[in-house]
């Protein structure tokens, strides 16, 4: 199954049935654990750290109270609608390290309209290091992360983000997103793994 690409709104598209089988096989394939330097999740969040929505459903995750299964956020740069869209992505590891990613994606959030939108003002604004930051920026490690990333996506076949692909259904769209993250369900408890 491929979703067509495109930032998804509020209630636009929401839950989508799949192959149990499929979504099983995603969430315990080998690369899906190399990307995310992780043990298996529940879950997994896909989001577009150029995508408004993508940030509001990320920093949903990240408010969530912890539960005993775990979601995974997996970068999946849009370049296509937003050339910035792997550095965007790369920005976003780049901030979790220095303890600052949720006041990032706020900040990010707060001003991605916003035609000259630097990196730095925001990894500032956000109390990261200015200097650590552009040097993460940088580093071969990080790009790789976001592009092993890209690729889990694709393998998942989901371009719609933000994205949320669990072992029996794909929820897609901000406000469907961010409603299963809040409520906290059995089937995805929402602990954000790194």
């Amino acid at each position: 199954m491929t979703l067509a690409a495109g930032c998804a709104q509020g209630s636009n598209l929401e839950t989508v049935q799949v192959s149990e089988a499929a979504a099983v096989q995603f969430l315990h394939t080998p690369s899906l654990y190399t990307a995310l330097r992780s043990d298996a999740p529940r879950s997994v969040l896909f989001v577009d750290a150029t995508c408004p929505n993508s940030l509001v459903a990320l920093e949903a995750a990240l408010a969530a109270p912890s539960g005993t299964s775990t979601t995974a956020f997996v970068h999946r740069p849009q370049t296509k609608r937003d050339r910035a869209a792997r550095i965007e992505g790369a920005a976003l590891e780049c901030a979790h390290p220095q303890g600052v990613l949720q006041r990032y994606g706020r900040v990010r959030l707060d001003h991605l309209a916003d035609p000259n939108r630097p990196l730095t003002r925001t990894a500032g604004a956000s109390g990261a290091d200015t200097t650590a930051f552009l040097e993460c920026l940088k580093r071969p490690d990080v790009v790789d992360v976001v592009a092993r990333h890209e690729a889990a996506s694709d393998n998942a076949g989901v371009t719609v983000v933000p994205a949320l692909l669990s072992a029996d259904r794909i929820v897609v769209g901000r406000d469907p997103v961010v409603e299963v993250l809040r409520r906290g369900s059995r089937a995805l408890r929402d602990r954000i793994i790194r």
